[in-house]
């Protein structure tokens, strides 16, 4: 990689063969539900990267545009087995390469185009490497169920908020899906090394049987199915069974009436789910969920599940509307807490809820939707207080009545930096880092950082550029040997309108890879890392996979060198040329003044005898390196005493007009071209 002294910098452009490998295309026949009929699509499967010949990661990554359906992707992810059903147990401690391959090959790819979800296996096949021993104390029944939930390689593809009758078509894009969350799958597939509480995995939880929480503008769905692992179906022992196709689970609205989805007042950014334990539920379950909202809102709800007309109903009630004192509109907004895989008990306070929310005044606005420290128990509109008196309700079968309260909170923080609407805005898993996007085409990253013993404030510590136009999406990115674990380095991958994906080590090297290329598409929608793969979503209708650790790994070795100065630049005969034909031209056109080049620009450069590397600069600067022993060698500039092969006559070439470089086979000469039809040889 080469980095100039001045403003100009020289990239490599990569081809979208280097990061793809194309195999032949594939067809598929994908089942819609909700009233669609089946459909056939073609994918077209392309090769995924690993490292150590990994077997898992030869799954196919592309997934090209169904016309039935059309549409870019808005949201993709990959999601892998929760804790509860998965076989680590079952194999030997030693073997643990084979396990996490094996768990890896488990998980799906899920995205989102227009009101369409789509659930896709990750590896097609993989050899089961579970054996007879493993499963000595199991009856024939278990084993059977066991496979069937887990290998299930089916395709699965639905509407997202219901029929078509509810979607008028799929067209317009207040119904196109914006974001998913995953109650019942882990964002890992590492998940069993994870020693937190396991209530919610013991108690009878709406949880488990919630596969997606969908939202896209006013409106919030939930789905089961979709080969996610929810229970959507058990057998006589309680056993996960095979998949199925998504099932829209029916919310209850006025009388007996129900609805695929919910509507609420505003468009919904982001969505937090937090079981909750009753008491005595009998067979009974109920969870909250907060929604943040485009005003710059934190809606509460409380749903509690239900049998009507012999079918399980969500049943929903507002608690509580929290207002910022920031009141302006958001692009981008982004929780932090809120656990889905815990449960909160009866006895026990909400736990905090913070929200980061990008502006259209391109400052990021910090606060606390739920604060322990700012509830007070004998306040009667607290959220404390109105949860406990909805879960008594819902315990004791009462009709439910609460009116929603209405609270304001003071905003903590307001970071500055970006000069333009803030498109993306995440919290890091230890929530210490933001990072956000925006339209001023760079990506930031903040860290909270401690002012004495009990303040603390965000502080812009790096800002991130390469992209050439807007950057739509930021995403945090573990290693995939671990399970969420933060690093005193984050690393980022950006995603924008330049058709490229770019990996970031903002505290290290910045940019630590060549950008990700292959969407046939200007702009990139979305971007999400999981288990060290990264996902992305474009315009042209595809789902991208790319390797973290091998992009990482295969540029580990990049260098960086700084070109020398260049030698002042002197008159020439061509700006004295271009001054005397201003003066004679005609006076009624008005003659374009040539700009003067600010900074280091490289005209060529390229590698010879395997080791060195010439490099050719526009202000006529002819220098060349020796990669063994890291040094620079300067050698006469290029433009100096040409001569003319026709008449010997010596030429003044201008130096700013170059364009292109050569070496000889000799290695012994180079040549410049330059943008007036001048071909210099210098020698080196």
């Amino acid at each position: 990689m080469m980095h100039s002294d001045g403003d100009g910098s020289t990239s490599h452009a990569q081809k979208q063969n280097d990061d793809v490998s194309q195999a032949p295309p594939t067809h598929s026949i994908i089942s819609a539900t909700e009233g669609s009929t089946h459909i056939t699509r073609s994918s077209e499967i392309a090769e995924f990267p690993s490292q150590e010949k990994d077997k898992v990661s030869s799954a196919g990554s592309v997934f090209r545009r169904d016309d039935f359906v059309g549409g870019p992707v808005t949201t993709a992810t990959i999601r892998f087995p929760p804790k509860h059903i998965n076989i680590a147990n079952a194999f030997d401690e030693e073997d643990q390469t084979a396990k996490r391959n094996y768990l890896k090959s488990l998980g799906r790819i899920v995205f989102a185009r227009g009101p369409w979800i789509e659930s896709h296996p990750l590896a097609p096949s993989y050899k089961n490497p579970v054996g007879n021993d493993a499963t000595k104390s199991c009856d024939e029944d278990e084993i059977q169920c066991m496979t069937q939930a887990l290998e299930d390689k089916s395709c699965y593809k639905t509407l997202a908020f219901g029929g078509l009758e509810n979607n008028r078509g799929g067209t317009s894009t207040f119904e196109s899906v914006s974001g998913m969350i995953f109650p019942s799958s882990s964002p890992s597939a590492l998940s069993y090394l994870n020693d937190s509480s396991s209530r919610v995995e013991s108690c009878h939880s709406i949880n488990r049987r919630i596969s997606v929480v969908a939202f896209g503008g006013r409106r919030i769905s939930f789905l089961s199915g979709g080969g996610l692992w929810s229970n959507s179906s058990t057998n006589k022992n309680g056993k996960d069974t095979a998949q199925d196709d998504f099932v829209s689970i029916p919310i209850a609205k006025d009388g007996s009436l129900t609805s695929s989805y919910l509507e609420v007042s505003d468009w919904i950014h982001d969505v937090r789910l937090l079981n909750v334990e009753l008491q005595q539920a009998n067979n009974q379950s109920a969870f909250l969920l907060a929604m943040g909202m485009t005003n710059n809102n934190c809606e509460i709800f409380g749903f509690y599940s239900s049998t009507q007309d012999e079918q399980e109903t969500l049943q929903p009630t507002r608690l509580q509307c929290i207002t910022c004192d920031v009141r302006c509109i958001t692009y981008s907004l982004s929780f932090h807490g809120w656990d889905s895989t815990s449960v909160l008990s009866s006895d026990e306070h909400l736990p905090s809820l913070a929200v980061a929310s990008g502006t259209v005044f391109s400052e990021i606005v910090v606060w606390d939707a739920v604060d322990n420290s700012q509830e007070d128990e004998n306040d009667e509109e607290s959220l404390d207080t109105l949860v406990k008196r909805w879960l008594a309700n819902v315990t004791a079968g009462a009709n439910i009545i609460i009116k929603a309260s209405r609270i304001r909170r003071t905003s903590l923080h307001r970071l500055k930096g970006h000069l333009g609407s803030i498109f993306s805005v995440h919290f890091s898993t230890c929530g210490q880092y933001i990072a956000s996007t925006s339209d001023d085409r760079t990506v930031r990253l903040f860290h909270l950082q401690p002012i004495d013993e009990s303040q603390t404030e965000w502080k812009l510590i790096w800002t991130g550029w390469g992209h050439t136009a807007r950057v739509f999406d930021v995403s945090f990115a573990y290693p995939s040997h671990a399970l969420g674990e933060e690093s005193s380095h984050p690393t980022l991958v950006s995603a924008g309108e330049d058709s490229t994906a770019r990996i970031w080590s903002p505290l290290q090297t910045q940019e630590v890879s060549h950008p990700l290329r292959g969407h046939d598409c200007e702009s990139v929608w979305t971007v999400d890392v999981c288990d060290g793969i990264i996902v992305t979503g474009g315009n042209d209708g595809c789902v991208k996979l790319w390797d973290l650790d091998n992009r990482i790994m295969q540029d580990k070795d990049i260098r960086t060198f700084v070109v020398p100065k260049d030698p002042p630049i002197q008159s020439t005969h061509s700006e004295e040329k271009i001054t005397t034909e201003a003066t004679t031209s005609k006076p009624r056109k008005k003659q374009k003044k040539k700009q003067k080049l600010s900074g280091q620009l490289i005209c060529g450069m390229e590698l010879f005898k395997g080791h060195r590397l010439v490099v050719a600069t526009r202000a006529g600067g002819l220098f060349s390196l020796d990669l063994k022993r890291n040094t620079w060698t300067h050698h006469i500039c290029w433009h100096d005493n040409a001569i003319s092969l026709e008449d010997k006559s010596k030429l003044q070439i201008d130096p700013t007009t170059g364009t292109c470089l050569s070496v000889s086979p000799s290695a012994a000469k180079v040549i410049v071209g330059t943008t007036e039809g001048w071909l210099v040889l210098a020698s080196l």
